[in-house]
Formats: C-alpha cells, sequence, structure tokens
C-alpha cells in the first residue's frame, strides 16, 4: 500500500522512481497473495513450538508435535478459512484498492471485489468502523466509494466498474458500508463516546486520528458526488463531518478536554513529558558520550523526570476509558508516540491549516 500510494503522489515529481515503486507494489502484492498460506502455516508451528516447548517434557518431541498439530489442522475447511480471511487479508485488500487508485486496472478492483467477503467473515473480526495498524476495513470501503462517487457516467472507468461489479454502481455495498461508518461515528450514534470518536483503553488516539482522516476524505467524495448521508432521522453532510474531524484534532488532542492537556508534545502549556519513546528518554551523546548498553537503559526508563530529548509535534496514546492520563514511560497504551498514530494528523492539519478562513 504505502509504495503504491507513494507512486502517486510523487508521479509528477519524479516519474522514474514513481514507477519503480509501483511495480514494487505490484511484486509485493502478487507475492503475499500467492505465499499468505504457507507463510500462516509456518506461523502456526511457531507458536505450536512455543506453546509446546512449556508442557511437554522432552523438548527432542516438540518440533514434531507441533508440525503434527498443524498439519492435522490444515486438513479442515475451516482452517483455510482462517487461514485466508485473519492477519493478512485486510491488509490485502487495502493494497489492491491502492495499486486501483494507482494505475486503474480493474484487476485490482475485481481482488477487493471477490474478496472482502473473507475478509468480512466471522473469524476475521472484520468491521465496518474499524481503521488501525491492524485493521483496514473503514479504509477499504472509503477507498473504494471514491472510484464509484467521485466518477461520472461519461468516463471510461465508470464502464470498468460496471464491468467489474457487474450491476448498478449505486448503491455498492462498500458505499453502504462506508455510509455506515459515518453513522457510527456522528455525535448522534448511541455507540460513540461523547468526547473521542472511538475508545478502546490504549492508545486511543489512534482510532480518534485514523477515524478523523476518513470523515475529511470521504467528506470530500460527498462534495464531488453531490450526496449527503442519510442516518436515520439525522442527515450528515460534509460541513458536519469536517467539524466533527476539527473537534478531534484541532480541539480534544491539542488541549480541549477534561484535563485541559494537550497530547501533542510541546503544544500549549501542558503536554506529555515523560513519553514511551527510547530516543527521547535517553541522554543525548553530547551529555553522555559513553555506550549505554541494553540493559542500562532501565534507570531512564523508570525515572520520574521529563525526557532530556524533547520530541516535538509528537502525538502519544492518548486517555484511558475515563479521559484520565499517567504521565508515565510505563504506561505505553498512554504514552507512546507510535507512527500509526503521528501519521494521520499530518494530513488532517494540513487540511485545517489552508482552509483556516472557513473555521
Amino acid at each position: 500500500m504505502a509504495w503504491a500510494a507513494s507512486s502517486i503522489a510523487l508521479k509528477a515529481l519524479n516519474h522514474t522512481y514513481s514507477t519503480v515503486l509501483l511495480s514494487r507494489a505490484k511484486m509485493m502484492k502478487d507475492y503475499t497473495s500467492t505465499m499468505s498460506l504457507n507463510l500462516y502455516v509456518k506461523l502456526q508451528i511457531q507458536i505450536s513450538i512455543e506453546a509446546l516447548t512449556m508442557t511437554v517434557l522432552d523438548p527432542r518431541c516438540v518440533p514434531f508435535i507441533a508440525i503434527s498439530v498443524v498439519i492435522s489442522s490444515v486438513r479442515s475447511q475451516d482452517f483455510v478459512t482462517r487461514a485466508r480471511s485473519n492477519f493478512w487479508q485486510d491488509e490485502l485488500l487495502w493494497a489492491a484498492a491502492w495499486l486501483y487508485k494507482a494505475i486503474k486496472s480493474s484487476t485490482y478492483l475485481s481482488y477487493v471485489q471477490n474478496n472482502i467477503h473473507n475478509s468480512e467473515s466471522p473469524y476475521a473480526g472484520g468491521r465496518f468502523a474499524e481503521f488501525g495498524w491492524d485493521t483496514k476495513h473503514a479504509g477499504i470501503y472509503v477507498l473504494v466509494s471514491k472510484a464509484i462517487l467521485t466518477l461520472s457516467y461519461e468516463s471510461v472507468y465508470y464502464c470498468v466498474l460496471q464491468l467489474v461489479f457487474a450491476k448498478v454502481i449505486e448503491p455498492s455495498s462498500f458505499v453502504v458500508n462506508a455510509d455506515k461508518f459515518i453513522c457510527s461515528v456522528l455525535p448522534e450514534s448511541p455507540s460513540r463516546h461523547p468526547k473521542l470518536l472511538s475508545k478502546t483503553g490504549g492508545s486511543n488516539m489512534q482510532h480518534s486520528t485514523t477515524l478523523s482522516f476518513l470523515l475529511l476524505v470521504y467528506a470530500r467524495y460527498l462534495t464531488r458526488s453531490n450526496r449527503v448521508i442519510q442516518c436515520g432521522n439525522v442527515v450528515a453532510n460534509h460541513p458536519q463531518l469536517v467539524q466533527i474531524a476539527k473537534r478531534q484534532v484541532m480541539d480534544y488532542i491539542l488541549g480541549d478536554n477534561q484535563l485541559d492537556m494537550s497530547y501533542m508534545v510541546r503544544y500549549g502549556k501542558k503536554f506529555p513529558q515523560k513519553i514511551h519513546h527510547r530516543g527521547s528518554s535517553l541522554p543525548s551523546i553530547d551529555k553522555h558520550p559513553q555506550r549505554i548498553k541494553c540493559h542500562e537503559g532501565g534507570s531512564y526508563f523508570c525515572s520520574t523526570t521529563p525526557s532530556p530529548n524533547v520530541l516535538v509535534g509528537a502525538v502519544v496514546g492518548g486517555p484511558d476509558m475515563q479521559d484520565k492520563n499517567e504521565d508515565s514511560r510505563a504506561h505505553f497504551p498512554h504514552s507512546e508516540p507510535t507512527t500509526y498514530i503521528n501519521a494521520p494528523p499530518v494530513g488532517l492539519l494540513a487540511y485545517f491549516k489552508q482552509h483556516a478562513s472557513s473555521f
């Protein structure tokens, strides 16, 4: 996915490099599609070995028992269903959707259409309103919906879509599920937290930032296709979705919350001081030129003093279920600034900066 998306972004700046990225994206997609079952078998064998090591008396028997257990399970259709749907299926669909966006090949759109049911199986744990490092469902629906919503009937790509889906484009199941995602995060939704879009207990900002990004993206699709979303008696439109995203990133994350604390390091008067980040918590080489060995970093990790190196702009995991946050490195679900938390706000903040006069 990253290669396909990067190829789009760099196409006008460096066409040669963009072409290489796109080629690698197609190679990786083809490889993972054919090798995923073998990879799953290897993973299951490793898991079985680790589990059996703790239970079997003679360690020499462990590998043989593990392989036997896994081979026996492979024979069942249940295992094959799990293997094809778990772990990577949504990732493959996500990659295929981006490849379609990059080169408009019906092959990749057909792949999404023909395999989306695997991702939605009971084993996959799929949710139309989830989007994060391990679940791409909402993103898939929103991205594929763009191909459906923003193309005119005169467009050659519309004809491609008609052939792929073999039915009238509107309404598509992808658009329906994308609309369901939007309805689930509206303020009126009974499943939504009054402040944050989603709360699971740890690293809540990953949901707030990623879902806000999708809201903003889908809002633009609605404008281009002249649509609104009907959520029961409530109508969701472009301005409403933009405002919800703004309240998440520009307001809550940057300080308009129960703790009056910004979850972005160095922004505002009150922000996280002890984040779960090695480079930030360890002393700089000019302050400590001697080598710090692996286990010698424990004292810095457990220290209650602010991190010596301020990681300016980093967004941490955020509050717990009660909107509380303990500024502690040990509580990594709340103090860790992961890439999947920090990437979405870049696009969101860029949008709000560009449209500052509208707010």
